[in-house]
């Protein structure tokens, strides 16, 4: 907000978009999470404050904690919003990032600097390796500036 940076904010969170909203930031909001495959999915997703993530890839789970939301794809929203360059793209879902980061149509978009969090890939709700993110990555031409 200090420095006048504009920006989208995705969140699947229902909960969490309030909070996000009473920042004041000069941000588009998405009250969506990202789409892990090329289409509009809805998903059963884990209402967990900051650790929120998509826990089915089918909607309709029973569980308190759990509520059905629509995920889109990340070139969509970009698309809709006639963003063909992102400066600083910063991806935390939880563990699907490799799955949201191959939806990218990198020929299409320009993605200038990314920072992409790795601690919960490879576990049991998970897709892909660590190394498995970083040879993707690179294969799209980025490489590796700090663990």
């Amino acid at each position: 907000r200090d420095l006048q940076w504009t920006g989208i904010l995705i969140e699947g969170d229902p909960k969490s978009i309030p909070k996000i909203l009473s920042k004041g930031r000069k941000s588009y909001v998405v009250p969506h999470c990202l789409a892990t495959k090329n289409i509009t999915m809805k998903v059963s997703y884990g209402s967990y404050f900051n650790l929120g993530r998509i826990v089915d890839e089918s909607p309709g789970r029973k569980d308190k904690k759990v509520v059905d939301v629509m995920c889109l794809p990340l070139f969509a929203i970009l698309k809709a919003l006639k963003v063909p360059q992102v400066d600083y793209f910063s991806l935390d879902v939880e563990g699907n990032e490799l799955d949201v980061l191959k939806t990218i149509p990198w020929d299409e978009v320009n993605i200038l600097a990314l920072s992409v969090e790795f601690s919960h890939i490879g576990e049991s709700h998970t897709t892909g390796s660590k190394s498995e993110l970083e040879s993707f990555m690179e294969s799209k031409g980025y490489r590796v500036a700090s663990k």
